[in-house]
């Protein structure tokens, strides 16, 4: 009669392999949906494999004010938000240098989003970005769009 026992004690790749199996089987192969390493950012013409929930991670952005005062306003609206996926924060940075100019950060649990800056700057110097804790930093550039 065939032992199982006795053969897995013969043949010591056995039972590595059958593990190797079982483990492609239960994630899928490897490679199979090889997605890359994440991008440092984001955008609504290049949403790289978040294609499918670009709408939900791009905000609603209006620039108003004229000269004197101006000002941004940033908001960002889903059905999809939870206390597992949500937005950490939105802000503004200057495209040279990546550095922050202004940011709002919101805590867990927050559902709606929107965020209001001065804006003393120039539509080509500056992105929005919205941080997700799932999806990764999505960013807004060519500001001059959103003018009112």
């Amino acid at each position: 009669m065939f032992k199982l026992k006795n053969l897995a004690f013969k043949n010591k790749w056995i039972i590595p392999a059958l593990l190797a199996g079982m483990l492609i089987a239960a994630c899928g192969n490897p490679g199979e949906e090889d997605v890359g390493p994440p991008k440092p950012e984001y955008t609504e013409d290049d949403p790289g494999r978040w294609a499918d929930i670009a709408d939900d991670h791009l905000p609603d952005i209006k620039i108003q004010g004229g000269f004197f005062s101006p000002k941004i306003s940033i908001s960002l609206e889903s059905k999809k938000w939870s206390r597992d996926h949500y937005i950490e924060k939105i802000g503004l940075f200057r495209i040279k240098d990546k550095r922050d100019l202004a940011v709002q950060e919101f805590p867990r649990g927050t559902f709606v989003y929107t965020a209001e800056f001065p804006y003393e700057y120039n539509d080509d110097e500056v992105k929005v970005f919205v941080k997700c804790n799932l999806h990764d930093l999505w960013t807004v550039e060519h500001l001059d769009r959103f003018h009112e």
